[in-house]
């Protein structure tokens, strides 16, 4: 008989381990989800854009108040990062036309941290955006 309760006393020691064991894991997970979350947000870049430049390979750069730099956003002959070049050409018409009217345009990043707008790469290196809208 004592055997028996030494196995059901045992049994419910580890039972309370695991479970101890879970929810440190858990907290932990937590933890680390919270502190690293805001890193991964979207960045969405807000601004003007000044010059919108077309080179002979059909790419398509916009100079952006919040870069102050040429950053590739399609290309109108080519794939390029994703983008076909029917969206290409309806980018290259929002951009045109926040040009010409001055008006505000957002571009959308998902990959890229919310921060990353002033520091985005440059030319061909930048990052594909997820959409432009005009304000």
């Amino acid at each position: 008989m004592n055997a028996h309760y030494a196995c059901a006393g045992e049994r419910e020691t580890n039972n309370r381990g695991n479970h101890m064991k879970k929810t440190i894991a858990t907290l932990m997970l937590i933890g680390a989800l919270s502190i690293s979350g805001p890193a991964f947000a979207a960045a969405s870049c807000f601004g003007t854009i000044s010059q919108v430049k077309t080179e002979d390979d059909g790419a398509v750069l916009i100079y952006s108040s919040w870069r102050t730099a040429y950053t590739q956003v399609c290309n109108l002959k080519d794939n390029w990062k994703g983008i076909d070049p029917q969206t290409c050409w309806g980018w290259f018409a929002h951009s045109s036309t926040a040009l010409t009217e001055n008006l505000a345009v957002r571009v959308y990043y998902a990959a890229l941290a919310s921060g990353d707008c002033p520091t985005l790469d440059t030319g061909s290196l930048s990052p594909a955006p997820t959409y432009i809208i005009l304000h």
